[in-house]
């Protein structure tokens, strides 16, 4: 079950361009090139699942409570059709009521013609940092407030509920970059938020289409840890046993999750640190049944139990 009920509204009738900000329309204009919008509009609407374009909006940004949708950006950024690939992109820029800026993403939504199949790759998603004076106290908090978890959830959601089967994507600490949103941009640098390991807690698994490198380098390097904590005393011999023999087949979140007590009762996160080793490729399947959405979906009701708010 979809933790956002979302419907597929697509064959309704009327604008998919309702909604839009000039800004956002703007936008949406350039990326149609030499296509004229009305020929792309029952597309747009396929493509996201949606009726119009505030309905496709709201379901990107999410509805957590920091976030506020009206004064947030949604930007289709390019739409290319060809014999084999549909493909649409756009980014996203949340900001709450005063217009700060609190966090972006980017994707694709990809139709493949010749399999018939939706996948969506996912190529950012930033919290942006907790700000504080200069003095360094806190002023608005924003980290650790749900946010990621609710708006990935919201997203696979509308994804789920569009047709599509999939999200792919990197599962990386972030780079520094400038993502801009025309006269609006958010200054991405690499920070404590890692999404090495985040997705993994969002359910996400190794992606078997691409290469195994990746995989086999953190696999090993958790192999070591679990082994130097059995040796150490760290981890009851028993428990450590029963990993090392899964080790080649568990999952990305349940490596994350492993965690030792050192003698002086300390923890340590033992696949947080192999994982947060090497940038790894990913991918969840977005049937609700599938151990990734089952897995991801618990681990974002936990994090909500803590910000009950949202």
């Amino acid at each position: 079950m979809a933790f956002y009920p979302y419907q597929n509204t697509h064959s309704f009738p009327g604008d998919f361009t309702s909604g839009m900000s000039a800004f956002e329309r703007r936008e949406l204009l350039n990326a149609c090139g030499k296509r004229p919008l009305d020929t792309l509009q029952q597309a747009l609407k396929t493509m996201t699942g949606c009726g119009t374009f505030l309905e496709f909006k709201h379901r990107v940004v999410s509805p957590h409570r920091m976030i506020d949708p009206d004064l947030s950006l949604v930007l289709i950024t390019e739409i290319r059709w060809d014999g084999t690939e549909q493909t649409l992109s756009f980014r996203a820029l949340m900001r709450d009521e005063t217009q700060y800026k609190l966090m972006a993403t980017t994707g694709q939504l990809i139709y493949h013609a010749a399999t018939a199949s939706k996948t969506v790759k996912h190529n950012l998603m930033y919290v942006s940092p907790d700000e504080r004076d200069a003095e360094g106290q806190l002023i608005r908090p924003i980290r650790r407030q749900g946010l990621a978890s609710v708006v990935a959830q919201s997203q696979e959601d509308a994804w789920e509920t569009a047709g599509y089967h999939a999200v792919t994507l990197t599962a990386s600490e972030a780079a520094p970059e400038t993502v801009k949103f025309g006269p609006q941009q958010l200054a991405v640098k690499r920070s404590d938020f890692n999404g090495r390991v985040f997705w993994a807690k969002q359910g996400y698994d190794f992606d078997p289409h691409h290469s195994a490198t990746a995989q086999t380098y953190i696999r090993s390097a958790f192999r070591r840890l679990i082994e130097d904590a059995k040796a150490k005393g760290e981890l009851p011999e028993a428990y450590a046993d029963a990993v090392l023999a899964r080790v080649q087949d568990v999952p990305p979140w349940v490596i994350e999750d492993v965690v030792a007590e050192t003698h002086d009762g300390k923890e340590r996160w033992l696949g947080r640190m192999a994982l947060d080793g090497q940038d790894w490729d990913a991918r969840k399947e977005l049937n609700p049944n599938a151990d990734g959405a089952r897995a991801g979906l618990e681990r974002r009701l936990e994090s909500l139990r803590k910000h009950p708010l949202r």
